[in-house]
């Protein structure tokens, strides 16, 4: 493990990889026809952004919205993770 805020030389393979992929995902969010697909599919959820949906602090239902989104989003792209959303 490195103790300095450069790139260990063994850490390095890994940084760029998840740059890489980080670079790829925000490619595809950047398509128009998912772009608006996903803000569609997002404003139905209201649970997620609408602080006064009486379903908005109950963790286990968000948690099962965010995961039905995901798996809208891995339609697009499949190898999308929750941390993406």
């Amino acid at each position: 493990m490195c103790h300095t805020y450069d790139l260990c030389v063994e850490d390095r393979g890994t940084e760029v990889t998840s740059v890489q992929n980080e670079e790829k995902m925000n490619a595809k969010f950047k398509d128009p026809e998912f772009f608006i697909a996903f803000i569609e599919k997002y404003r139905e959820m209201r649970n997620l952004w609408e602080v006064k949906h009486p379903q908005y602090y109950i963790k286990p239902v968000r948690k099962s919205t965010l995961e039905r989104l995901l798996a809208f989003v891995q339609t697009f792209t499949p190898e999308a993770t929750v941390e993406i959303l």
